[in-house]
């Protein structure tokens, strides 16, 4: 099944960041389903690399850190 995850917030500080809030919340929702595999596709190169070193950055530590923290669940 594919499905489509996005944030009703008006304003974020930038693409990055809304890219990362909706990985967020479907690796949450993942979680919440009991859901053993999850396939996720992003157009953000940066994010993307974050997600595969599990590097950090400043603006997205804690939205990275519930991703990492969720996912390995």
């Amino acid at each position: 099944m594919i499905q489509s995850f996005k944030d009703s917030r008006r304003y974020v500080e930038s693409a990055l960041i809304a890219e990362a809030l909706a990985v967020r919340k479907a690796v949450l929702e993942a979680f919440m389903s009991n859901v053993d595999s999850l396939l996720v596709l992003s157009d953000s190169q940066t994010l993307v690399k974050l997600l595969k070193t599990k590097g950090s950055r400043t603006e997205l530590n804690n939205i990275l850190t519930d991703i990492y923290y969720f996912g390995s669940r």
